[in-house]
Order: C-alpha cells, then sequence, then structure tokens
C-alpha cells in the first residue's frame, strides 16, 4: 500500500516523492514554470537510450508543448513508484485527445500509453535526469499510423 510506504519514508524519501510528485502536477497543468522549478537547469532527458533533452528549458519548450499542442487534454498519472538512493523508478499513463497539431497532423483520436521512467534526484530535491522508457509505434498506431510489410527484393 503506497499511502503506508509513505508513513515510514526517510526524510529523503519524502523529498524525492515530492520531487515526482510536484512534476506529475506541473505536467498536468501545464506549468512550464514549476517544471522548470522542479529541475536541474542542465536536465537530461532520454528517451529509449536517445538523449532528447538537455535543458530543463528544452524540457518544457520543446517536450510539454509539442504534447500540449497535439493533445491540450494530456494528462499524466503516477501509476507506481519505488524510491532507491537518489533514483525514482516510476510506471506512468499518459492520456490525451489528439484535437490539435501532433506531427503535422491532427486525428482527434484518443490515446492511452503507457510507460517506465527513472528520474535522478540531487541532494536539493531537484530532478537531473529522467531515462523514459515507452512503446513509441503503440502510440503512433493508436493515432492510425501503420507499419508496412517491407517489399521483396
Amino acid at each position: 500500500n503506497k499511502i503506508d510506504n509513505e508513513k515510514v519514508m526517510s526524510e529523503d524519501e519524502k523529498l524525492l516523492k515530492k520531487g515526482i510528485d510536484d512534476i506529475v502536477t506541473a505536467w498536468n497543468a501545464n506549468d512550464h514554470s514549476a517544471m522548470q522549478a522542479a529541475m536541474t537547469k542542465d536536465f537530461i532527458r532520454t528517451e529509449n537510450g536517445e538523449v532528447v533533452v538537455k535543458s530543463a528549458r528544452e524540457y518544457t519548450d520543446n517536450l510539454m508543448t509539442t504534447f500540449f499542442t497535439g493533445f491540450p487534454d494530456f494528462k499524466v498519472s503516477l501509476d507506481n513508484y519505488e524510491i532507491k538512493g537518489n533514483k525514482v523508478y516510476i510506471k506512468w499513463t499518459c492520456t490525451g485527445t489528439n484535437t490539435g497539431d501532433f506531427q503535422e497532423i491532427t486525428t482527434n483520436k484518443p490515446i492511452t500509453t503507457h510507460g517506465t521512467s527513472i528520474w535522478t534526484f540531487e541532494n536539493d530535491g531537484k530532478a537531473s535526469r529522467e531515462d523514459a522508457y515507452f512503446d513509441n509505434l503503440d502510440l503512433l498506431e493508436q493515432l492510425g499510423y501503420s507499419v508496412t510489410e517491407p517489399k521483396k527484393s
């Protein structure tokens, strides 16, 4: 039970849990200032092993803007988490409806995508890194994209 676990958390663990809660709240409010305040300036994000963000500002200006432009009702929910040292391992779900421009299209289709992220925190409670893992193909297929069989040579 998550609530029981929170009662026996160390002060360091409570700081990290607050950091994750602040990040989820900032995502759901599309609050760029709050998101940047929760991160180090040189924040790094990887997606499936590839570096895609190299600063807190880039995270909000590129990543958050892209998702909220394409999915104005975009929401993140924290499904589960585990704290180990200065890292928080989370399972998350994102939902939204593609009523705005996303990768140059608007489909009006809903999406639900699940993933796992490993967030690294500094001693001050600010996040310095997120390593996110999710199935991008699943997201694109929900929007109507498909993969075709390669032609035989």
